[in-house]
């Protein structure tokens, strides 16, 4: 008997590297998939109200370090998509499978949600785990989860899948390489880190398809000063508000 040929996926979601407390990742903007230019919006309030508490945000050096010896690491030839949303990842891995005559898939997730199911029935960033185990045969995945993951999002049921380290995969070799920055999820600031990962696939692999979303970071020095506007702005209607109730 032959052996079975899988298609091995790595997909790296950038939220993952974030060291954020749940506290702070509950202050997010809505859980909305967004194009960049609209989150270039949604988070100027959040920056606006929370500036010190957003910047306390930093990059998993470690785990962030070892992603990019895990690139590193795989063959030059290997496919590779970098782009905002994690839904493209959907057709991504159903396209390759098609073409490969492959037995089944083994899918390792690096991020800070487990992707699985949630309340829409069509594919989307949130559920498109379950949706490409249903439609492709002897399909598995499991879920490299942030040390924040489990106190802010539950994982009593995805127990079985979810671990917390790269141990497992940092000499692991793929077939096809998935990268999305997640603009919704994933604070301005870090950008210039997602920059560095995006150009070890660009600069390195000899296929890369690329989402021109992402190509450069978001404009953060604009972003803040919209946010010191905002503030202003806010600060002066309270004041307005208050001097109304006064008279």
């Amino acid at each position: 008997m032959s052996k079975k040929k899988y298609l091995k996926v790595l997909s790296i979601d950038f939220d993952y590297f974030q060291n954020a407390t749940p506290d702070i990742l509950m202050t997010y903007p809505d859980g909305k998939d967004l194009p960049t230019h609209l989150t270039m919006v949604t988070w100027i309030p959040h920056y606006a109200s929370d500036y010190d508490k957003l910047m306390s945000v930093t990059i998993d050096e470690e785990h962030f370090e070892q992603i990019k010896s895990i690139l590193h690491n795989q063959r030059l030839k290997t496919p590779c998509m970098a782009v905002q949303s994690h839904i493209h990842i959907y057709d991504f891995i159903k396209d390759h499978f098609a073409k490969g005559n492959y037995d089944g898939c083994r899918i390792v997730n690096v991020d800070m949600h487990h992707d699985c199911f949630n309340d829409n029935p069509e594919v989307d960033c949130g559920n498109w785990v379950s949706h490409i185990i249903n439609d492709i045969p002897d399909c598995q995945a499991s879920w490299i989860a942030n040390k924040s993951s489990e106190e802010t999002y539950g994982l009593k049921s995805l127990k079985n899948v979810v671990s917390y380290d790269f141990d497992a995969i940092m000499k692991a070799k793929f077939d096809l390489i998935f990268l999305c920055r997640s603009d919704t999820w994933t604070p301005p600031h870090l950008d210039p880190y997602f920059d560095e990962l995006y150009h070890i696939l660009i600069d390195n692999f000899d296929s890369t398809m690329v989402d021109s979303q992402i190509t450069e970071p978001r404009n953060f020095e604009e972003i803040k000063a919209n946010a010191n506007e905002y503030r202003k702005q806010i600060e002066q209607l309270r004041e307005l508000n208050k001097q109304a109730q006064k008279g």
